[in-house]
């Protein structure tokens, strides 16, 4: 069998998908850690490589980002799937900078059946995120030279940032507001904030400008 480990801190949840990974047809050994915490304290005297590791995010002890760091700086050819119900947006910008191979929210875990896909994706060396688009946008963005952010583009906010992401969207304002889970009104200051950063004065500016930087797609 195939050893995995799971880290959650809701032992209802770890054990059901424990149970359910375990018993499917060539299933997995699963080890349990009930935090970060228990997982940085066990794994390094257990006699095991995990084939991947399922991370819960929101964890009080150790979360779920922290932990992820420690193991990609300790051990990193292990895979790390993370899970929770996070906002997916803000969720990975940290995923990315802490080195997590993949995201899934806790709702791709019903029935168990569905998590094997992005655990086979991940297990293969791949990444596995809804929005690939998105993750690339953000890799570019935590790449870039120091040197080449200059006063207008370093004095921008994640918060900035991923307005920036949905410009490209044929949405209202109203629409790409919903997205991000802020008001119309402070999407639209924040827009006007970043035109001024940037010494752009229109929304098809930041558009010229995003597309040419490669922060998003034409």
């Amino acid at each position: 069998m195939t050893p995995i480990a799971i880290v959650d801190d809701y032992a209802p949840f770890r054990n059901y998908l424990s149970d359910a990974l375990e018993n499917l047809p060539n299933g997995f050994k699963v080890y349990q850690y009930i935090d970060g915490r228990d997982f940085v304290e066990r794994f390094p005297n257990e006699n095991y490589t995990p084939a991947i590791v399922l991370m819960d995010i929101c964890m009080e002890r150790m979360n779920g980002y922290d932990t992820t760091a420690w193991i990609k700086k300790g051990y990193p050819s292990i895979p790390v799937l993370a899970f929770s119900d996070v906002k997916y947006a803000d969720a990975i910008v940290q995923l990315v900078k802490c080195g997590a191979d993949g995201h899934c929210s806790k709702d791709d875990c019903y029935p168990p059946v569905c998590l094997l896909k992005p655990m086979e994706q991940v297990m293969q060396g791949k990444t596995y995120y809804k929005d690939p688009e998105m993750v690339d946008f953000i890799k570019k963005r935590l790449a870039m030279p120091r040197k080449e952010c200059e006063v207008g583009e370093e004095s921008l906010t994640e918060l900035h940032w991923k307005v920036i992401r949905f410009i490209c969207l044929h949405k209202s304002y109203e629409e790409k507001a919903a997205e991000l889970f802020i008001a119309p009104d402070t999407y639209k200051s924040r827009l006007k904030n970043i035109f001024k950063k940037l010494g752009l004065k229109s929304s098809s500016e930041l558009y010229d400008w995003a597309v040419k930087r490669g922060f998003i797609k034409k």
